[in-house]
């Protein structure tokens, strides 16, 4: 759900200041007792300048999910 690209999603929101072109979230490391998630964000310059609000607007999105749960239309959208 941290790569949806529609509406509400990240990305539509750091695309929308002018921050960020791209953006891929998955697991990187996948072992039997241990994982890695990866957020990966290609910025633009303004992205650049403005990492520290960036991150913020992750970490805001990972709080959103945690405290309201998956929303099932995002879940639909993204396993179709």
């Amino acid at each position: 759900l941290i790569g949806h690209e529609g509406n509400g999603s990240i990305l539509e929101l750091l695309k929308q200041k002018g921050w960020a072109n791209e953006l891929s979230a998955g697991m990187s490391k996948n072992n039997s007792d241990w994982g890695c998630f990866t957020v990966s964000i290609d910025l633009t310059d303004a992205g650049l300048e403005n990492i520290d609000n960036v991150v913020e607007i992750v970490f805001a999105y990972l709080s959103m999910l945690k405290s309201k749960g998956v929303q099932r239309w995002i879940y639909d959208e993204t396993e179709t």
